[in-house]
């Protein structure tokens, strides 16, 4: 269950780039700021869970709990695979592409959420996670809705 406490869904910018500080931590020495980054967050998170009286649950191995947190933040940074070449953005149908230093580059998704964009030579997605589309339609109904696909 998502919870519509503000501080919550404000939060999930920082969880998000602190998460994945972690996971550039254990691969690059010089992102050590991003653990304390981590620890801030927790400490923040606790503090305003006991002021709201939750209860804090982890998500443990079940990663589709935390890629669905993350697209229930991010869902405007929806992306899907262009037959073309790349992908184009959901709100905008922008041209972007997979940064050619992400994990998922040689993967290429159909779907994926970002970060941010990177303007180099073209504009690259940056920290990218896979999502399955039914979940845009579940986390932000007011937003996506199913289509008919042979219209």
């Amino acid at each position: 269950m998502i919870s519509t406490k503000p501080f919550l869904v404000f939060d999930l910018r920082y969880f998000v780039h602190a998460v994945i500080g972690v996971f550039v931590l254990k691969v690059d020495d010089e992102n050590l700021i991003d653990l304390a980054i981590c620890a801030f967050i927790h400490n923040f998170t606790d503090k305003e869970c006991d002021v709201y009286k939750l209860d804090v649950v982890s998500a443990g191995n079940n990663f589709t709990k935390i890629n669905k947190a993350i697209c229930a933040g991010f869902f405007f940074h929806a992306a899907r695979k262009d037959p073309q070449e790349g992908y184009r953005t959901l709100f905008e149908n922008q041209p972007v592409y997979i940064h050619l230093s992400s994990a998922l580059f040689q993967r290429q998704p159909d779907w994926v959420i970002y970060h941010e964009l990177v303007m180099t030579t073209k504009e690259y997605m940056r920290e990218v996670t896979v999502i399955d589309p039914k979940w845009l339609i579940e986390l932000a109904p007011s937003f996506f809705k199913v289509s008919d696909v042979g219209r």
